[in-house]
C-alpha cells in the first residue's frame, strides 16, 4: 500500500513539473481568471480555446437545427400559400382563375385555345321611384389560338311597366398582347359591337389589365369607350377596377368592384353627367366546372343608378381532371 501511495505522488509531481514547464495558456485565461488561479494539473487537463478572438465564436451552432434521425430541419416558410387557381394552364402559360369570369364589371385577358364556356347573365338597375330596369343575356366564349377570344350575346331586356323584348344580340373579340407574364398589367385590347333593337345600335372598345398581386390576391382594370351609332350618340368614358381574395382555393373568393364613368350626347359634350359606383363582389365555385358570381354596385353619386345588380352563372367546357383547364391542344399529348 506505501508503495502505491508514493507511486501515485510521484506521478503527480511528474505532472506537476510537465506543466510548469509547458507554455502559458492561451488568452482564455484573461478572460477567466478563475482558470488562471486553478492548480497546475487542472489548468494542464482544460482544451485550449480562444475566447478572447472576437472573430471565433465560443459556441458555433449548425446553420439548421437536426430533427429524427440528424436531418437538419428547414426554417418554416411563413408566406401564404399559392392556390391551385394560380397554377399556369394554356399555351400562354395564364394563372388558372383567368379561365374563369371572376368580375363582372372587369375583364382579364383571354382564355385559353379551344375553350368553351357559356354563361347566363342577369343585370338589374333600380332607381328610386321607378321599376326595375332588367338585361337577360346567354352567352358563349371560344378561345383560339395566338392568345384570341371571341364571344357571342343574345340579349332580352325588360323595362318598367313593358314586357321583356329580344334587344337584339352584341359579338366581341380581345387579343392579348403577348403570354402571361411576359408584360406588366398582362394587357389585351377588347372590341365589341352590339345591335339593339330597342335603342341605338353601340361599339365598345376597351384596354384590360390584370394580374395576380400576391399569393390568393387577384386584380384588375379596365379603361373603356363606349360610342351610340344614331339617336343622341351618347359616348361613355369610363375606367373600372377590382380586387379580389381567395379563401377557399378553386371554391370561395371576395372582393370589390369599383366604376367611373363620365356620359356626354351630341351637341352637348361639355357638360356630361359623372356616375361612380361601389360595391363588393363573391364568386363561388359549386361544381369543379361552375361558377356563380354575385357583385351588387351601389350608386355614390345622385346621377348613378342608386343599385346596379350582376348575377351571372356559368359553365366551363374546356376542363381537364376535377374541371382543372387542359385545352384540347394539350389533351392528346
Amino acid at each position: 500500500m506505501k508503495a502505491t501511495i508514493l507511486g501515485l505522488l510521484a506521478a503527480m509531481g511528474t505532472a506537476g513539473c510537465a506543466a510548469a514547464a509547458a507554455p502559458p495558456l492561451p488568452a482564455a485565461t484573461e478572460s477567466f481568471p478563475a482558470i488562471a488561479e486553478a492548480p497546475a494539473p487542472v489548468r494542464a487537463a482544460l482544451p485550449a480555446f480562444p475566447a478572447s478572438d472576437p472573430a471565433v465564436p465560443l459556441f458555433a451552432p449548425s446553420s439548421l437545427p437536426e430533427g429524427p434521425g440528424g436531418r437538419e430541419i428547414p426554417p418554416a416558410d411563413v408566406r401564404a400559400p399559392r392556390t391551385s387557381e394560380e397554377d399556369p394552364v394554356g399555351p400562354s402559360g395564364q394563372p388558372e382563375w383567368t379561365t374563369r369570369r371572376r368580375f363582372a364589371r372587369n375583364r382579364v385577358y383571354v382564355i385559353a385555345p379551344w375553350q368553351v364556356e357559356t354563361e347566363l347573365w342577369s343585370r338589374t338597375k333600380i332607381d328610386r321611384g321607378e321599376g326595375p330596369d332588367q338585361l337577360f343575356q346567354g352567352e358563349v366564349s371560344l378561345g383560339l389560338p395566338y392568345r384570341f377570344q371571341v364571344d357571342y350575346y343574345q340579349n332580352v331586356r325588360g323595362v318598367p311597366h313593358d314586357h321583356f323584348r329580344n334587344a337584339g344580340p352584341q359579338v366581341e373579340g380581345r387579343w392579348a398582347f403577348a403570354d402571361w407574364g411576359r408584360l406588366p398589367g398582362n394587357p389585351a385590347i377588347y372590341g365589341e359591337y352590339k345591335w339593339d333593337y330597342q335603342g341605338a345600335d353601340k361599339y365598345e372598345a376597351k384596354l384590360l389589365l390584370g394580374d395576380t398581386v400576391a399569393p390568393r390576391w387577384h386584380a384588375a382594370a379596365n379603361l373603356i369607350l363606349e360610342q351610340e351609332t344614331s339617336e343622341a350618340r351618347e359616348t361613355e368614358l369610363a375606367a373600372s377596377g377590382a380586387v379580389s381574395y381567395t379563401l377557399i382555393d378553386r371554391k370561395l373568393s371576395v372582393g370589390a368592384e369599383v366604376t367611373f364613368s363620365r356620359l356626354s350626347e351630341n351637341g352637348n359634350r361639355d357638360h356630361g353627367t359623372w356616375e361612380a359606383a361601389l360595391g363588393p363582389s363573391l364568386q363561388w365555385r359549386f361544381h369543379p366546372r361552375a361558377h356563380l358570381d354575385i357583385v351588387p354596385m351601389f350608386g355614390l353619386n345622385p346621377d348613378s343608378t342608386d343599385i346596379d345588380l350582376f348575377l351571372v352563372l356559368g359553365w366551363d367546357f374546356g376542363g381537364g381532371d376535377e374541371g382543372r383547364l387542359a385545352p384540347t391542344a394539350t389533351k392528346s399529348k
